[in-house]
């Protein structure tokens, strides 16, 4: 399965370049957590300038990096219309939950730039789960015991995720959904988990994640 990002969020080291610190802010505008002063983020051609009073403009700004990788004349993934995109659901959104959370906004606003596109906000936890970031579990044995598909599942999706470390909730997600008789067509990221600077904090970056 294709895994798409779009920022490359270094999380080790000290010699970080401006364009790190920018892609640091930018997921955290994602995440929706506070950022201090401002960065600039490369958006198409031009350079927006991210501040904690605007930093929800971020998901929409991170639908505008996305859109291009699966609408253009040569698709990364190229996918069918119609076509459900999925928010994996955040590790407090259980059943009881409304919506899978902040990703649910990020799929909303990747949905009005790809044709046919609509959100399928169906997969929840069974329990509440610690964050992989504070310890939480990234087995897929035991993340796919805790997730559960809600009602009629679509035949052709796409996960939206705001950020791939391991990748083990993709794999899990997408192991839901085939189980439900979905195609997975891959996944979308807002950023990606790095620990050095061999490339660019931004563009388009493809991980291929094995299957589940």
């Amino acid at each position: 399965m294709l895994a798409l990002s779009f920022a490359r969020y270094l999380t080790r080291g000290s010699d970080w370049r401006q364009e790190d610190y920018n892609a640091y802010k930018f997921v955290r505008a994602i995440k929706g957590r506070s950022i201090s002063g401002y960065a600039w983020i490369p958006v198409g051609n031009l350079q927006r300038r991210l501040r904690e009073i605007n930093k929800d403009a971020a998901l929409e700004w991170f639908a505008e990096m996305a859109a291009p990788a699966l609408t253009g004349s040569q698709p990364v993934i190229d996918l069918p219309q119609p076509i459900a995109l999925v928010p994996v659901p955040g590790s407090d959104c259980t059943i009881g939950s409304p919506s899978a959370g902040r990703t649910a906004v990020l799929a909303t606003a990747l949905a009005k730039r790809i044709p046919s596109a609509v959100v399928w906000d169906g997969l929840r936890w069974l329990n509440a789960k610690t964050p992989a970031s504070q310890g939480g579990s990234r087995d897929p044995d035991v993340l796919l015991a805790n997730l559960v598909a809600l009602g009629y599942v679509p035949a052709a999706t796409l996960l939206v995720d705001d950020v791939l470390t391991s990748g083990a909730h993709l794999r899990t997600a997408a192991a839901e959904l085939a189980s439900k008789g979905s195609k997975v067509y891959g996944a979308v990221c807002a950023g990606r988990t790095v620990h050095d600077q061999s490339e660019p904090a931004f563009g388009t970056f493809i991980n291929e994640l094995e299957p589940f």
